[in-house]
């Protein structure tokens, strides 16, 4: 998740079993484990590696995100007017917080500041939600995005727009208007994603011609 181990690298797991100090049996079952959550994937005789970045995957997790947390903020409508108005102010100071920190952190910003406090808004969002599934879905999710978040440049126009977004959730729950406020969260998690990673499909793009040539030249690849 923090980039420590890049996309596609060879996993070798003698060397990680020593290193944790544990046998290759539980090693193997976290690995599987981690496979599962799409952090990892296996080829056949080939070992584990670190399941590459696509495009494609990115933009399936940002619908998903925002269609569960939309569903989850629909609990919100079961506080009381007191409640969700301390709730609506909670919100509003992160996202004071979010502008401070994006003014101050350089062009970009703090990069794993401005993402906590982004988690932050974001659990007040879905707090008042008691479907325990659907929070441990929408976790899962989220972690597996975090990936994808920590290799694109968190420039200051992203930020201003997130933190427009936000504002603009805030004044529709504020209203109780909830239907619209489901909306923007979808629309919250999808504006820009194209735009965002529009890199990684040239990446994925110079990867497929690259291969294509070694199969040309090498018959044998």
């Amino acid at each position: 998740m923090e980039g420590r181990l890049q996309p596609g690298s060879k996993i070798n797991e003698s060397e990680l079993a020593q290193v944790l100090g544990v046998s290759r049996t539980p090693l193997r079952e976290a690995l599987l484990h981690l496979e599962f959550e799409g952090f990892i994937e296996s080829a056949h005789g080939r070992g584990f590696r670190v399941a590459p970045l696509r495009a494609k995957t990115a933009m399936d997790l940002h619908w998903l995100v925002g269609a569960l947390e939309g569903m989850a903020a629909r609990s919100l409508a079961d506080l009381d007017v007191a409640t969700l108005g301390q709730r609506l102010a909670e919100m509003q100071q992160v996202n004071e917080e979010l502008i401070r920190e994006s003014a101050g952190g350089g062009e970009a910003g703090n990069a794993d500041t401005l993402i906590e406090l982004g988690d932050r808004w974001h659990a007040l969002l879905t707090s008042a939600c008691d479907n325990a599934e659907l929070i441990e879905l929408l976790k899962l999710i989220k972690a597996r995005l975090y990936r994808y978040t920590h290799h694109f440049v968190t420039g200051p126009a992203r930020i201003a727009c997130t933190i427009d977004h936000h504002s603009n959730i805030i004044t529709a729950l504020g209203r109780r208007d909830f239907d619209t406020a489901v909306q923007l969260i979808r629309d919250h998690w999808m504006t820009g994603a194209d735009r965002d990673y529009e890199w990684l499909r040239e990446e994925e793009s110079g990867d497929a011609e690259n291969d294509a040539t070694k199969a040309v030249t090498d018959p044998s690849a």
